[in-house]
């Protein structure tokens, strides 16, 4: 098994303190529905991030 070396990150730190976001409740920052372009509800603050 491979051994894994360096700092990934927090990949959800865009999300942060963001409402989640479904088809009927744009609740993102984004000027249109994340959830709606993205077929899913999420914690979206920009559709393509996170």
């Amino acid at each position: 098994m491979g051994e894994y070396s360096g700092d990934a990150g927090d990949a959800l730190v865009q999300n942060r303190n963001m409402k989640f976001s479904t088809f009927d409740r744009d609740n993102d920052k984004f000027y249109s529905n994340c959830a709606s372009e993205r077929n899913g509800g999420w914690w979206y603050n920009q559709c393509a991030r996170s």
